[in-house]
């Protein structure tokens, strides 16, 4: 194939995956405050925050896959950790907190960035 083709392909998956791991890892970090103790109550998150880590259980089941033949990564959750998303937007009886699409729109600028270093470059 032709070179000059390759590199902008080979440049755009490298933004592209260093945008993905960026998410990821700001997910992670979010995701990665734990719940406190008042005596012997625990401290929970409160409406509004992102979810306090207990068992760790909403991290580790945050991920992402890639496609390079395809240029795409998905950053998401693993079919067991549905709660997460109810976390998200909130239910009936749980109030939200927010911790995926805040963590999105605050990274916004970076990720741009990241990805804009291709069309830079």
């Amino acid at each position: 194939g032709d070179p000059a083709l390759k590199a902008i392909l080979d440049a755009a998956w490298t933004a592209i995956l260093r945008a993905t791991v960026l998410f990821w890892t700001e997910l992670q970090l979010v995701l990665s405050k734990p719940a406190g103790w008042l005596g012997r109550q625990r401290i929970h998150s409160k409406p509004g925050e992102a979810p306090r880590k207990i068992s760790g259980f909403g991290s580790k089941n945050v991920i992402y896959e890639v496609q390079k033949d395809q240029l795409t990564t998905r950053v998401g959750l693993l079919r067991n950790a549905l709660y997460m998303a109810f976390l998200e937007s909130g239910t009936a009886t749980i109030l939200p907190r927010p911790w995926f699409l805040s963590t999105l729109k605050r990274l916004l600028p970076s990720l741009r960035s990241v990805i804009g270093e291709v069309k830079a470059g």
